[in-house]
């Protein structure tokens, strides 16, 4: 039996679940919450069912997440499975409002993506495969709901002013991932600009070296600028100052989600027609994306701002988010870290080297170093509530453009088909 058919029911058991969830968090009646997590559970058996019949269609040397729509699925699989454990074991319904959607997404976009089966190549054809893609994926599964957890407690997080952040601290957190929104786009255009044949020559500079230069350079300039103008409204703006990166924060996830499903669908209907994949790879395509996602993120800036009071008073404790937030990370760490050294190890035998500075490489280490400054903020500087849940976020978008961003956007040994 194809394993598709069993991913396609789960895809759809999460959508219901979804669904249930928020409609679970607007209404408050509790039969909707366990009717969402029953559904939920239903969902991950088939698609327990599913992941173990790719695995015999593609035969015992081939582990199901040697491909890009492969990997999706077991990330979207090993989610869901974290998120169930916590409900059953904390009693966790919110969450599951913030995590089912994100697992919806996910299967809907593995189904843009190419189902076959396709013969690994000499490199990926080693035991080590399966330890090191399956550690790294439970790690980034527990962060994934742990993102659920933070983004739940920033929202829950009162408009005074926490007294545990300074507004100093704050005003650079939120200047920092504006900054960093602003690099991104920086690099958006400039890609563009690459795809039309035109690019901006820097005295002295190749163009490679320029583009880094101008994103870099808009990253700084954005940052030093809202720093100065916050810091000069900072009397006005303090006890908004956490509202505002809890409304960027989901705004630039969202807009994230969007971003990968209109990829999805353009490598979709690209298959098999070269004029179609020629569109989608033009000036004016790029153009239509932009605008598509900047009313995406700027749609879903005012949703979150609107209705963020009324969703925060339906939220867990803060107290018990921040601790639960606090198991996610503790317990995704050691697989993250076990899935790092794996790599190295198996990158030895098929390289002849433990690490070669490859895109995926550096920003795995990237990751790494957020959950472990996460972790060391917490045991040594006694850090709680507002401080460690802006690095858990970062954390989790980290996670994203280690997973999706790299693939997508930049080259190396790890990129997937």
């Amino acid at each position: 039996m194809n394993n598709q058919l069993f991913y396609n029911i789960a895809f759809g058991c999460y959508f219901i679940s979804a669904l249930l969830y928020i409609l679970f968090m607007v209404s408050g009646k509790e039969v909707l919450g366990k009717i969402a997590t029953a559904i939920a559970v239903v969902g991950g058996v088939i698609n327990t069912v599913g992941f173990i019949l790719r695995w015999a269609e593609g035969g015992a040397g081939h582990a199901p997440f040697a491909n890009l729509y492969e990997s999706v699925t077991f990330f979207v699989y090993v989610t869901v499975a974290f998120y169930l454990y916590l409900d059953i074991r904390y009693d966790m319904k919110p969450v599951g409002a913030f995590v089912m959607p994100l697992a919806f997404l996910g299967m809907g976009y593995a189904n843009l993506l190419d189902p076959n089966i396709e013969p690994l190549v000499p490199a990926l054809q080693s035991n080590w495969l399966l330890a090191h893609v399956a550690l790294c994926f439970v790690g980034y599964a527990a962060f994934a709901v742990s993102y659920g957890l933070v983004t739940m407690y920033l929202l829950k997080t009162p408009k005074k002013r926490d007294v545990e952040v300074s507004t100093n601290f704050s005003i650079i957190n939120l200047a920092f991932f504006v900054a960093t929104i602003a690099a991104f786009v920086a690099f958006i255009i400039l890609s563009v600009m690459a795809t039309a044949k035109y690019q901006v020559a820097l005295p002295g500079l190749s163009p490679a070296a320029g583009d880094r230069a101008i994103i870099v350079g808009a990253w700084v300039v954005v940052f030093v600028g809202l720093y100065a103008i916050f810091s000069v409204a900072r009397e006005r703006i303090r006890d908004k100052l956490t509202s505002y990166f809890s409304v960027l924060n989901i705004s630039f996830v969202v807009t994230t989600c969007f971003y990968l499903i209109i990829e999805g669908v353009a490598q979709k209907l690209s298959l098999g027609s070269q004029q179609t994949a020629l569109y989608f790879t033009s000036p004016r395509f790029l153009i239509y994306k932009s605008l598509i996602l900047l009313a995406i993120l700027v749609l879903s800036m005012i949703i979150s701002s609107w209705k963020r009071e009324a969703l925060a008073a339906k939220l867990p404790d803060l107290q018990q988010l921040d601790n639960i937030n606090y198991i996610a990370i503790a317990f995704g760490f050691p697989f993250l870290t076990a899935g790092i050294i794996s790599g190295a190890i198996w990158a030895n035998e098929a390289w002849g080297t433990y690490w070669s500075w490859d895109p995926k490489e550096t920003w795995s280490l990237i990751t790494w170093f957020v959950y472990a400054a996460y972790l060391h903020a917490r045991y040594m500087a006694g850090w709680k509530g507002v401080k460690t849940a802006y690095l858990a976020v970062y954390g989790f978008l980290s996670v994203i453009f280690t997973y999706f961003g790299v693939n997508l956007l930049l080259s190396g040994l790890h990129s997937y088909n």
